[in-house]
């Protein structure tokens, strides 16, 4: 995780608190709050420093593909629960879709 997106505290699990420092100060925390390994997890997602809090869910799922590989699914949800826009979640879209594209090109790597 730290070679693809940043540095993470470790995911053991359901209900493990969890911290991504993206450095100059902007981190997110959360709660794992799903955990099936092998298969995928869920985890709470709000930026530190913001008051009232704006708390939203991440999925990950990973599923085997026919003919060998994997497909990784990303879902970023509860954006009006936490009072949050349209733009905002569109603007979070945009970033995933590039650390998803970063992902592959990892992993794409020879070992």
């Amino acid at each position: 995780v730290a070679e693809w997106l940043t540095e993470a505290s470790p995911v053991r699990r359901i209900g493990d608190a969890y911290r991504l420092d993206f450095g100059e100060g902007t981190a997110v925390e959360g709660v794992v709050t799903e955990l099936e390994p092998g298969r995928g997890f869920a985890h709470t997602w709000a930026w530190t420093g913001v008051e009232p809090p704006e708390t939203t869910r991440v999925t990950w799922t990973v599923a085997s593909r026919d003919g060998g590989g994997s497909v990784v699914t990303l879902i970023h949800d509860g954006w009006a629960a936490a009072g949050l826009d349209e733009a905002t979640r569109d603007d979070h879209a945009g970033y995933w879709t590039g650390y998803l594209e970063d992902l592959v090109a990892i992993l794409e790597e020879p070992a």
